[in-house]
């Protein structure tokens, strides 16, 4: 029993002593690189609050201004000696470019210039090599002066960094680098504009695919600065209007007009709206297209109605019927109560909206926006009165319209001369 308690003793010394030398040789392995440890991804901060992600080898030279970024080695010990170039301290790298604020370019399609110099040597003539973060993670090689870069959208900060490199495959080992901030909408030149030319009406389009909300969108001109409302996507004719974010639809269009709606406010077209024009005629100079929905009856239709009571003349009045039926034509079959029931529940806005209120395409792909914009009184010679007239959206000689999206980022724009 003594014999067999000591060799257990024994076993567990042993087996410690080998995990605490496994932990030690593992432990030493890690600090010199030699066993690869995993690492988890780093998480990259929000290019909005204008931060390079934590665990790069970049600085900010505006917090040490007085030292160059420690590139020198990430150049030597990557695209320079994979290509076995040589650093030499005489040759300087520069970047150009036409920016007036390189913390807010409101474009995704941007420029620079780059240019190499040997200040021993005005003869060199150089290519170069750049990275531009977070976009890039390897060196890339460039043999011509302008670069242009297509970027993502979106609010986006990016590190270029450029070094020379001349036809005796020296270097720059000192690179020229730049911080850039691109502020544009994730939806920029997704919606295009296009201005009426009456200085009060502008149009929208969604040039993709996808639904854009574009409530509180800002239209921003010499005039001032106009905000998209919300709207009421069904024009209920029991005038149940509820406002909702105006959701531009697929390729859908949206009209911006300067002045207050006739019903209080934006709305979307649907396929009954011939109906409800012919209601309130107030709305229809505002309504450049309007759906045409008409039931016609086929004859099996009508020889149905006529089983069910209806009069041959009401049968060849609906076989020839126009959409919406004109007042004086109805006049004909007033007296045919029947009739005339089913003509307003089939012909009307109300007949027209709840029967077809559920069809996928009964909304249009069309808003109507009403902007009221403030008003400016003249007076009228020719009437000898003043008149209220509203201030224009925008002016049609050097002007810039301007769209940005709800987190004032720019959208596109339109200019005229």
């Amino acid at each position: 029993m003594k014999n067999g308690a000591q060799i257990e003793d024994i076993i567990v010394f042993l087996v410690t002593i080998l995990l605490v030398l496994s932990a030690l040789v593992y432990f030493v392995y890690f600090k010199t690189g030699v066993v690869p440890v995993y690492k988890p991804p780093q998480k990259i901060e929000p290019a909005k609050k204008s931060v390079i992600p934590t665990g790069t080898f970049f600085i900010y030279p505006e917090k040490q201004p007085e030292k160059q970024l420690p590139f020198n080695f990430f150049v030597k010990k990557t695209y320079a000696q994979s290509k076995k170039l040589k650093p030499n301290k005489n040759i300087e790298t520069y970047i150009f470019y036409d920016y007036p604020d390189l913390s807010n370019i409101e474009t995704n399609e941007v420029q620079f210039t780059f240019q190499g110099k040997n200040l021993t040597n005005s003869n060199d003539r150089f290519y170069f090599i750049y990275i531009l973060y977070p976009l890039e993670r390897d060196w890339k090689v460039f043999y011509f002066s302008t670069k242009y870069f297509n970027l993502p959208k979106g609010y986006n900060r990016y590190l270029l960094i450029v070094s020379a490199v001349n036809q005796n495959d020296e270097y720059d080992p000192s690179p020229a680098y730049l911080f850039f901030t691109t502020k544009i909408s994730p939806y920029f030149k997704d919606v295009s504009l296009s201005p009426q030319g009456n200085k009060l009406t502008l149009y929208l389009y969604n040039n993709t695919n996808k639904e854009i909300n574009i409530t509180n969108w800002k239209i921003v001109s010499s005039q001032g600065i106009y905000s998209v409302p919300e709207g009421v996507n069904y024009v209920d004719p029991d005038y149940k209007y509820k406002k909702e974010k105006i959701i531009l639809p697929p390729y859908g269009k949206a009209k911006i007009i300067a002045t207050s709606s006739p019903l209080g406010f934006s709305f979307r077209i649907n396929k009954c709206l011939g109906y409800f024009l012919n209601l309130r005629r107030d709305v229809v100079q505002f309504v450049d297209y309007v759906p045409y929905y008409c039931k016609y009856f086929s004859g099996n239709e009508l020889f149905n109605l006529r089983k069910q009571g209806y009069s041959i003349k009401c049968l060849d009045f609906l076989s020839s019927i126009s959409c919406p039926p004109r007042p004086q034509v109805l006049k004909t079959i007033a007296y045919d109560s029947k009739c005339m029931n089913l003509i307003d529940n089939l012909y009307s806005y109300k007949g027209c909206y709840y029967n077809n209120l559920n069809s996928p395409d009964f909304l249009a792909k069309d808003w109507l926006i009403f902007i009221q914009t403030p008003t400016t009184t003249i007076y009228v010679t020719s009437t000898n009165r003043y008149k209220e007239i509203p201030k224009t959206l925008y002016e049609t000689r050097y002007e810039e319209i301007r769209l940005y999206d709800e987190n004032n980022l720019l959208v596109n724009n339109y200019i005229y001369y």
